[in-house]
């Protein structure tokens, strides 16, 4: 499930593929632009909060993970209740919040089965997400050592 299958679209969509292409490659310098912006935001968020509080906890993840949740949140509500054209979701749901976090679309799944009274799939989701993502943090980590530790040889 993505960010999109989420938000709600403000009416039918029609192809983005148009005669040469030109309203897809809109739609992607949209959400690239968005996620340029979302990207650096995170870095420069990340920067200020750890001279903050310091690095001994992730502290600097936890608030622009939170944030992003409550971002994703508040756009989310936004689009529900207003006429929003399709270029702000891109922009600021799919491509800024891409580029903050993806954790807040985890969120916003997660929210989205327990509103629905999906309890049983909600409490998998969240306990598979947090298990394969560990798991593939570790995976990750072990592939470069072992990829380092062979071409040392």
């Amino acid at each position: 499930m993505t960010q999109q299958d989420n938000l709600p679209a403000q009416k039918p969509r029609q192809s983005s593929r148009t005669a040469g292409g030109t309203a897809f490659f809109s739609t992607l310098m949209t959400i690239g632009a968005g996620g340029f912006a979302g990207a650096n935001a995170r870095y420069l968020a990340s920067l200020w909060i750890q001279h903050q509080a310091g690095t001994a906890f992730p502290y600097d993840t936890l608030l622009i993970n939170v944030t992003g949740c409550y971002v994703l949140g508040v756009f989310s509500s936004l689009l529900q209740r207003t006429a929003v054209s399709d270029t702000w979701r891109l922009l600021v749901a799919i491509g800024f919040l891409g580029g903050y976090t993806t954790f807040s679309t985890f969120e916003l799944n997660l929210y989205t089965l327990v509103q629905k009274g999906n309890f049983v799939p909600a409490l998998l989701y969240l306990l598979l997400s947090m298990a394969l993502g560990f798991l593939a943090v570790y995976l990750g980590v072990v592939t470069v050592r072992l990829f380092f530790a062979h071409s040392r040889q």
